[in-house]
């Protein structure tokens, strides 16, 4: 019985740890999304069936979620280097690492963006 529990005990410590680990790197990590891009988030997430902080979710519909995002943020009003934040939000997503790697790999194109000079 105490064996049990002490595998028990070392297994909820190894799953809390992996979690604990990507909740402290994701607390609001969409916090740095420009203005113009909040619409386009939110309206991406609730698509693919998620909330921003259920990282599980967004996890598992990670790509999903990027290029619906892409989608509707080429049809928003926003600057150029809005534009590009929003892109690096969206591919930074605590778990993007994990899934397609570190930086900007945008599918959609700057000329469908409106910019605004």
């Amino acid at each position: 019985m105490k064996l049990n529990i002490i595998a028990f005990a070392a297994t909820l410590l190894a799953t809390s740890t992996t979690a604990s680990t990507l909740t402290a790197r994701s607390p609001g990590w969409w916090s740095e999304m420009p203005e113009c891009g909040l619409n386009s988030l939110f309206e991406s997430a609730e698509m693919v069936g998620c909330q921003l902080w259920d990282l599980d979710c967004m996890c598992k519909t990670l790509r999903r979620f990027q290029l619906v995002f892409e989608e509707r943020i080429v049809k928003v009003k926003c600057t150029r280097s809005d534009y590009e934040l929003a892109l690096k939000v969206i591919y930074n997503v605590p778990c993007a690492v994990n899934t397609i790697g570190h930086g900007l790999i945008p599918t959609a194109t700057a000329a469908a963006v409106r910019v605004e000079l």
